[in-house]
């Protein structure tokens, strides 16, 4: 068979059980995130290394949205030699609980957390 093909047949498979099974969660999300906007709330995304490439992906876009904040940790984002220093960051007790009592999040704004794992200690 061919190789691209069969990736794409598996993204599509993929996408069909999102869609069945995901549906309702995402519209709520989507509405969270339209009413905190309309609302004039922030959306704070965050995540560790490749994972927080989403929250800056999201963040000081041309023609993006201005509410979206990343929340960004020392030695959380490939900034750091070695990089395999980030790996201990991420299980540092305490340590997501730090950089969220120091980000400007309030009542009615939305917090997006990304994480590959879901594992580590401080997502």
């Amino acid at each position: 068979m061919n190789t691209i093909k069969q990736y794409l047949d598996e993204i599509e498979a993929i996408l069909a059980r999102v869609r069945s099974t995901q549906m309702e969660a995402m519209e709520h999300a989507a509405a969270m995130l339209a009413e905190a906007t309309i609302s004039g709330h922030n959306l704070f995304a965050f995540g560790c290394n490749h994972a927080g490439l989403l929250a800056l992906e999201l963040y000081y876009r041309t023609g993006g949205m201005v509410n979206i904040n990343p929340i960004q940790g020392p030695g959380l984002h490939l900034e750091i030699t070695p990089a395999t220093m980030t790996s201990q960051m991420e299980r540092l007790p305490g340590y997501g609980r730090l950089l969220i009592e120091n980000a400007p999040v309030a009542a009615g704004d939305v917090v997006i957390i990304h994480s590959v794992s879901g594992r580590n200690t401080v997502t």
